[in-house]
Order: C-alpha cells, then sequence, then structure tokens
C-alpha cells in the first residue's frame, strides 16, 4: 500500500497524509487506477514513437523487392498499440482472443497485473 501511496501522490499536489488518512479508501483506489493506467498508455505511446522513429532510421527498408514494407511495419505497430490502448481501458476485449504473448501486448499485461491494488488482508 506504501508503494502505491508514494508513486500517486510523488505526480500529485495531495500529501501522503491527506491521502492515507482523509480521503476514503474507495477515493484511492479509483484515482489510482487512473493515475496507473494512464501511465501504462504513456510508456505504450512512447514505445510507439520510438519503434516508428527506428523504421524511419532504418535504410535498409529502402531496398529490396517488397513495395510500402515500412508503411505494413508502421501499421503493424499501430494496430498492436490500439489493441494494448483498449486491453488498458478494457474496451472490445470480450469479443476478441488476446494473444498476449504479442511482443507490443506482453507489456501490457505485465503491467495491468502490477497496477493491482493489495488486497487489505495481505499487506
Amino acid at each position: 500500500m506504501i508503494e502505491t501511496v508514494e508513486a500517486f501522490t510523488s505526480e500529485h499536489n495531495e500529501s501522503i497524509h491527506t491521502v492515507m488518512h482523509e480521503w476514503p479508501a474507495s477515493k484511492f483506489e479509483a484515482l489510482y487506477e487512473a493515475y496507473s493506467r494512464r501511465k501504462i498508455a504513456d510508456a505504450l505511446s512512447a514505445r510507439r514513437d520510438s519503434e516508428i522513429a527506428a523504421l524511419w532510421g532504418n535504410t535498409n527498408m529502402d531496398t529490396g523487392n517488397q513495395d510500402n514494407i515500412r508503411q505494413k511495419y508502421m501499421d503493424n505497430i499501430d494496430e498492436q498499440f490500439s489493441k494494448a490502448i483498449a486491453a488498458i481501458y478494457g474496451q472490445g476485449l470480450e469479443d476478441e482472443n488476446v494473444d498476449w504473448d504479442d511482443p507490443f501486448l506482453a507489456p501490457t499485461k505485465k503491467a495491468l497485473e502490477d497496477v493491482r491494488l493489495p488486497t487489505p488482508d495481505k499487506e
């Protein structure tokens, strides 16, 4: 619990004392969940940007006999990014079989598992 409160208050104006003693637990849990999801989404966005920059920086993709290979890779990156964001926010995953072994989605699964709040009996 201390780690979650510390992580949250390190990027917000509220003091640890305020969060621990004045806020109801349900308020903190809701805000921490939203904060954690945003942090994961930001990290995935930075990763997506890095992968696209790497594609544009790779001059080996300019040669070869496949047309639009760079665009195909970028489309794949965008598709996987969209799936990862949907997984974070729980949109549209009930009907779809998510491949958590996909290199882009595997970190999302781990991050989602890491943001779960501890139960009171396991503190």
